[in-house]
């Protein structure tokens, strides 16, 4: 386990691999003069939704569970976080019950607060589950 910091790209945005292979430094003094559309996770986790993509192995699941607990501590007591790992559902009734019929996701539809999903495994599920994205 490494404590590097990760940025995120979106599908369509520049990367800059000009050191050696490896990503040039967004955080650098010297970033402004590289041009890239990396950016960090608290620059883009108010966007309505986010997919992380990435070949396996390379940290996905662990990026996005710590994500998921550095939310909840800086949780102002207002907003509510939670975090599903779907390669545990085998069939859509299951999903759907505790999931989108769980009393915090119910509860979201009559309050005034934001519910953060945080769902890994979606390409995993969708063996198991073929309509996911429709239920999603």
């Amino acid at each position: 386990m490494y404590n590097w910091k990760r940025f995120w790209c979106s599908r369509d945005g520049k990367i800059n691999l000009e050191d050696n292979g490896f990503l040039y430094n967004p955080d650098s003094e010297y970033s402004y003069y590289q041009s890239s559309d990396v950016v960090s996770f608290d620059e883009i986790n108010k966007l309505s939704c986010l997919v992380l993509l990435g070949s396996p192995g390379i940290g996905k699941t662990t990026t996005l569970e710590d994500e998921f607990q550095n939310k909840q501590l800086q949780n102002t007591g207002k907003d509510r976080y939670l975090n599903y790992n779907l390669n545990e559902y085998g069939n859509e009734s299951r999903l759907i019950n505790e999931i989108f019929k769980s009393s915090e996701f119910t509860d979201w539809l009559n309050e005034d607060y934001f519910l953060n999903l945080f769902i890994d495994s979606f390409d995993e599920c969708l063996i198991e589950i073929p309509k996911l994205s429709t239920i999603i």
